[in-house]
């Protein structure tokens, strides 16, 4: 187990739940360093942090953050105050769809113990696109 491992395994389940109409963001970190214009719909994953906790003998037990950003629609005229907000429970939707994936597949890994505590952001705009962030957690073991 690495968290390597599950950094990548948990993008590749967000991109089979988002389909191929997403695209990976070039910048998660700093959303606003990406250009929206003609990739309109957009996901970036950020590792949090990370704290051992309560397991059983034998196995290291750590519980881990993560942030999913989703995006869409750039607009090449203003965003209307109504267009913002029905592209928000959109975005909010798919952020859900894909938490519920991550708990059945366990992160598409083995030691992925339960994850847990999803929340999802209002949405903001930047430059005409809409932006909302989910948090969740992961609880993992590895053998000592």
């Amino acid at each position: 187990m690495s968290i390597a491992n599950i950094i990548s395994n948990t993008k590749t389940r967000i991109s089979a739940v988002l389909g191929n109409t997403y695209t990976e963001l070039a910048y998660s970190n700093n959303v606003s360093k990406n250009s929206f214009k003609g990739n309109f719909k957009r996901y970036g994953l950020l590792a949090g942090e990370v704290n051992e906790i309560s397991g059983t003998n034998r196995y290291s037990t750590m519980e881990q953050s993560f942030e999913i950003i989703l995006t869409d629609s750039y607009i090449n005229t203003a965003m209307s105050d109504a267009m913002e907000v029905s592209k928000g429970p959109v975005l909010q939707e798919l952020a859900y769809s894909v938490y519920r994936d991550l708990i059945k597949t366990r992160c598409g890994n083995s030691s992925v113990v339960i994850v847990k505590e999803f929340q999802c952001s209002k949405p903001e705009t930047l430059d005409e696109a809409v932006i909302i962030r989910a948090t969740f957690k992961v609880v993992y073991r590895s053998i000592i």
